[in-house]
């Protein structure tokens, strides 16, 4: 049974069926029989009521767009790089510590392993925990490559701004381009194979207890409490900057001799719960703490 999805943004129905098409593409690389290499990333319970729960999911196709965009990009590539010898879209298939797992090779050249996602110029600056979770998926898609023979000496995550403004470059913490890369530290090769081998023992562990038997996701996998500084010249404009701390804010307000503002504290708590998990709705620590 495909998963359902909603279109209450009303993005054009053209858009909506390729976008539901290439989620549904991806989901095919993992069920509870066989594992995704970044899926390994994902706690048990996150990853096990999606696998049990994706037929009565409801996923608003507008919130897939971002994700859409870094597939649709990959797939670009593909098309150009018989001139550069480079492989891309290369699904890789390994048998693991007595598990199927599968990876989606999808940019390798000379060596250097490249990952593609689009984000917004305030989620790449203050999401730190998004970065650490493509670290580690990246060293496990690294693990099962260099398994299938690639040799990787270097991991790049490329990160397009999809709200970049030339203008306000030059502010403090402002990315100079709208395509930032990261160098992504690799694990050694026993490093990578032990973290996979203990994610997979860790699947594996809750694989048949019922739903609200499965420890609840670990704190820094929930993305927990993050609080901005908001500096503001108007409560119905968007924040003339967000700031990580306090001292910060102040001193942006008094470097650029900014009059009649406010400093916002906002709170976000547990945001990969609020905002990003599909899976909440059948999960008991998000209907206890906030449903």
């Amino acid at each position: 049974m495909q998963k359902r999805f909603s279109n209450e943004k009303k993005i054009p129905h053209s858009l909506e069926a390729a976008i539901a098409s290439d989620y549904e593409k991806n989901l095919q690389m993992n069920n509870e029989d066989q594992m995704s290499a970044y899926s390994l990333v994902e706690d048990p319970k996150e990853r096990l009521l999606k696998m049990r729960h994706h037929d009565i999911n409801v996923l608003e196709s507008h919130n897939l767009i971002n994700a859409f965009l870094g597939s649709a990009i990959h797939i670009a590539m593909d098309k150009s790089n018989s001139k550069f010898n480079a492989v891309s879209d290369k699904h890789l298939h390994c048998y693991v510590h007595g598990s199927n797992i599968n990876a989606h090779l999808k940019y390798y050249f000379r060596e250097c392993l490249e990952e593609y996602i689009c984000e917004t110029v305030e989620s790449y600056k203050s999401n730190i925990f998004q970065i650490l979770d493509w670290s580690k998926k990246l060293n496990c898609l690294c693990y099962i490559a260099r398994r299938s023979g690639y040799n990787i000496n270097k991991i790049l995550l490329n990160i397009i701004l999809l709200d970049w403004d030339e203008s306000r470059v030059g502010e403090d913490g402002y990315p100079l381009s709208r395509v930032v890369s990261r160098n992504i530290s690799i694990m050694d090769f026993l490093e990578q194979e032990g973290y996979v081998f203990e994610r997979i023992r860790l699947h594996r562990r809750y694989a048949h207890l019922e739903d609200d038997k499965i420890p609840d996701c670990e704190a820094e996998q929930r993305w927990p409490d993050v609080i901005k500084y908001c500096v503001c010249r108007n409560s119905l404009q968007r924040p003339a900057k967000v700031c990580d701390t306090m001292e910060e804010a102040d001193q942006y307000i008094f470097t650029n001799r900014l009059k009649n503002v406010t400093i916002d504290i906002k709170t976000e708590k547990d945001l990969k719960c609020m905002k990003y998990c599909e899976c909440k709705k059948q999960c008991d620590f998000w209907i206890t703490k906030y449903n």
